[in-house]
């Protein structure tokens, strides 16, 4: 928010939760998502007004980008052996992340302003 000159605008690419969810229905466990009645309280109590809000596709489909990582983890544990587990962890992470935004939660743009514009 000190960045940010009154009237100035913040854009965030994020996720949420059905507001009846928690984050035990999550697989992505490297993140706390809010709901999305947390996220609009959030910008209340900090001065934001929310201008606009994209949801993503509830059809989107993430098949490429999965092959394209397990590709390169494929890729690069053939030159790295020795950090196998590396590279399989960060894949089977992104597979949950993937699942999440198919199953789990929804992905939005927020469109973002500072109160004072």
């Amino acid at each position: 928010m000190k960045t940010v000159k009154p009237g100035g605008y913040i854009l965030i690419d994020e996720a949420f939760l059905p507001d009846d969810s928690s984050n035990d229905d999550v697989l992505y466990r490297n993140y706390a998502f809010l709901t999305h009645k947390e996220w609009k309280s959030l910008f209340k109590d900090n001065g934001l007004t929310l201008l606009e809000e994209q949801i993503g596709s509830a059809d989107a489909n993430f098949d490429n980008d999965k092959k394209a990582i397990a590709s390169r983890a494929s890729e690069l544990i053939a030159r790295h052996p020795e950090k196998r587990a590396l590279f399989e962890g960060y894949v089977q992470s992104q597979l949950d992340e993937y699942e999440d935004l198919e199953t789990n939660v929804t992905a939005v743009t927020w469109m973002l302003q500072v109160f004072g514009a």
